[in-house]
């Protein structure tokens, strides 16, 4: 599986079916964890609110955490 796979297989087995049919609240920064995986909110309009099935959701896969912020420039506080 390369990684474009992946990222298609994590959105859509696993990122979206936990948001479908109910209300979630993220926050930017933020981490997530689903199946014991965690995922980080990287940006969101506004920057925190509930999010639903039916609004878009973006994804870029990263190998930790580290990687997603030296690559982002991010501070995860």
């Amino acid at each position: 599986m390369d990684i474009e796979e992946l990222e298609k297989a994590l959105l859509y087995k696993i990122v979206k079916p936990y948001f479908k049919g109910v209300k979630r609240y993220v926050k930017k920064g933020a981490s997530v964890f689903i199946d014991e995986i965690e995922f980080v909110v990287h940006s969101c309009t506004p920057s925190f609110g509930v999010i639903m099935d039916n609004n878009m959701i973006s994804h870029s896969l990263y190998k930790s955490k580290s990687n997603f912020i030296d690559e982002k420039n991010f501070l995860i506080t």
